[in-house]
């Protein structure tokens, strides 16, 4: 997956990072993901690298508007995948 280009870093310590992802074979479909306790990573997301992500599936309720967003429990660079 990828972010949209609109992806930030969130919360009060700027902790959290609050992503709109691209699946690579979807490109028109947009799916907004939070990560909490993820903002290391917000660097190489934003320079448009891939990423693989384990997720659940959330409502999220913000200002009287309920939606569906991806709760991120971990991200993974494609390096981190590396086989020696």
């Amino acid at each position: 997956m990828y972010d949209n280009g609109n992806g930030r870093i969130v919360g009060s310590d700027n902790g959290h990072l609050k992503l709109e992802l691209i699946q690579e074979d979807e490109p028109y479909r947009h799916i907004s993901a939070i990560a909490f306790n993820k903002s290391e990573h917000f660097e190489h997301i934003q320079g448009g690298n891939p990423v693989d992500i384990c997720y659940s599936i959330a409502e999220n309720y913000y200002r009287g508007i309920a939606n569906i967003q991806l709760r991120i429990k971990d991200i993974k660079t494609r390096e981190d995948f590396k086989v020696s």
